[in-house]
């Protein structure tokens, strides 16, 4: 009898994996296929154009080439590259696709466990409705196919939670928070905006049943493991950084580390005083407390109070039903908790509740450092388990399968996916010419306009790039590590040929950095058209 029950549970499990994989598959796959090549701002700016001079070894000698993204961890990109390169157009799509899938796979692993605290014969149901939940995440399905890397990099912070949330099931409380450090930092130094998900250990630590002085030790031992991955992972990199610039994550957290090579940024006027470039882009920060409920209105109900902004959190605009039950549930629940005592403690024994904290930390940490929505990628995943948490909490067991289902089929309905830019599918990708442009000789090209580096795909591959496109103060009056770097070039490479790229004018900024050089751009100029898009290539000449 017990050998009978356990096929008949193990079969249910390879069912329930096969749909969720199956489920995960079909959707990236159809959003990565049906609105065609993803030509997005950041693979315009630097996805493609990065990974095409490291390749060619002309990345540390070009300066600034893609602004402040120039200097991110490259790692993920290169991957990104080589199959777009090895494969065609819409074989890369489906290709990022598979491996982006694997991040709505582990939110159903996660569903699947969290339904295990239903028992009896809704488990199932429940845990298909929270994988459902996840899977309708549509800032997600938005990066599908495309070569954002934030549905990538959480891969290893869901499978890091994954861990956490079953610590002492397959692994000791102490080798899973080990492991989940592993992945944490991994992630972290592929991206440093995962470092804020990092933070949610903390609220695996408040709940489950091990003891006090258990939680210290493994929550120690995940921090510690972390970290170390993190310099595993992106030390070489930052090394690099920190060599040339005295910031190892240049220039980002410049407060920190002090570089003057990243002095302020050009607003189209004069040169602004912003010593830290953390956040990116403060348009998306909240202004008030009330945001964390504000936001998720918004989400559902769409619009935004910033001016041509599609979302508070977002360039573009996306409907999302989920978000509001979510922080409204969990703020519901948190104020609970002192009041009913024997209650929360029953709950704070659930090592699912842990992962509501670990939602919350992160959420709160995302919003009030970053904003921005595409950062929030394992969160929105997350989103369809922590709703599936609170929905078991609920007491009366008969309305736990009508409640989910009317949130999945409400947010089936309302679900708006955004689109960051995608081109017709063509046999080959179509930032990248197929015969590349030829100049003859060696060359430096400065580039003008943003975003502009995937242009080098599609020209020599001997070519170095100075981006003046007002990111970097690059005058030549300026003592800094770039505009050294630069001089240098232009001093040591008199045999080079000097090129400038706009999209059809010199931008004025431009014009007077080219200036403090002693350099000007001519009227000799030939055009160059990269997918829809249409750019000169004019020769520098001396004054």
């Amino acid at each position: 009898m017990r050998s009978s029950l356990l096929r008949v549970h193990g079969a249910k499990r390879i069912l329930y994996a096969s749909v969720v994989a199956a489920a995960s598959l079909t959707m990236t796959i159809w959003y990565a296929t049906a609105r065609g090549q993803d030509f997005n701002f950041d693979q315009r700016n630097y996805h493609i154009g990065i990974p095409f001079l490291l390749a060619h070894s002309t990345f540390w000698e070009s300066v600034g080439p893609a602004g402040l993204q120039s200097y991110l961890n490259p790692y993920v990109l290169e991957i990104q590259f080589f199959a777009i390169r090895h494969l065609s157009g819409i074989g890369s799509g489906v290709t990022l696709a598979v491996v982006q899938s694997l991040a709505f796979m582990i939110a159903g692993l996660i569903s699947a466990d969290i339904a295990k605290l239903a028992g009896g014969s809704q488990a199932a149901a429940l845990g298909l409705l929270g994988f459902a939940l996840s899977l309708l995440a549509p800032v997600p399905l938005s990066e599908a196919g495309t070569t954002f890397i934030e549905l990538i990099t959480a891969v290893p912070v869901l499978a890091a939670y994954a861990l956490l949330l079953v610590r002492g099931r397959w692994f000791s409380s102490l080798a899973s928070a080990a492991l989940a450090g592993a992945l944490l930092g991994a992630a972290t130094a592929l991206k440093l905006t995962n470092g804020v998900f990092a933070l949610g250990v903390v609220g695996f630590a408040l709940a489950g049943p091990d003891g006090p002085r258990e939680r210290i030790v493994w929550l120690l031992a995940c921090g510690v493991v972390a970290i170390l991955a993190f310099v595993v992972v992106g030390g070489p990199w930052h090394l690099a950084l920190w060599q040339r610039f005295g910031n190892p994550l240049f220039p980002f957290f410049n407060d920190i580390f002090p570089s003057p090579d990243y002095p302020g940024i050009w607003d189209g006027v004069k040169w602004i005083s912003r010593p830290s470039a953390l956040h990116g882009d403060e348009r998306f920060l909240p202004h008030s407390f009330l945001a964390i409920w504000r936001y998720p209105l918004y989400w559902l109900l769409g619009g935004s109070p910033s001016p041509g902004l599609g979302s508070p959190s977002s360039e573009l605009s996306f409907r999302d039903a989920r978000w509001i039950i979510a922080v409204l549930g969990i703020t519901f629940f948190l104020a609970a908790l002192p009041i009913f005592c024997s209650w929360a403690r029953a709950r704070l024994k659930e090592p699912a509740t842990g992962l509501l904290f670990a939602f919350t930390i992160g959420y709160l940490a995302w919003l009030f450092e970053f904003g921005i929505q595409r950062y929030a990628v394992p969160l929105d995943i997350l989103c369809g388990a922590v709703l599936l948490t609170l929905t078991i909490g609920l007491p009366a067991k008969w309305l736990r399968l009508p409640i989910l289902l009317a949130i999945a089929l409400a947010s089936w309905q309302t679900m708006v996916v955004p689109n960051w830019g995608r081109l017709p599918w063509l046999p080959y990708w179509q930032s990248i010419n197929p015969q590349p442009l030829h100049f003859g000789e060696p060359s430096i090209v400065f580039l003008t306009f943003k975003p502009s580096l995937f242009i080098a795909a599609s020209l020599p591959p001997d070519t170095r790039y100075v981006g003046i496109d007002g990111e970097f103060d690059l005058r030549a009056g300026n003592n800094t590590a770039l505009t050294r770097q630069l001089k240098r070039e232009l001093a040591s490479t008199k045999h080079f040929r000097l090129k400038e790229a706009d999209p059809g004018t010199v931008p004025a900024a431009s014009a007077e950095i080219l200036a403090s050089y002693g350099l000007f751009v001519t009227d000799r100029c030939r055009p160059l058209h990269v997918a829809d898009e249409a750019f000169r290539i004019c020769d520098v000449a001396s004054i």
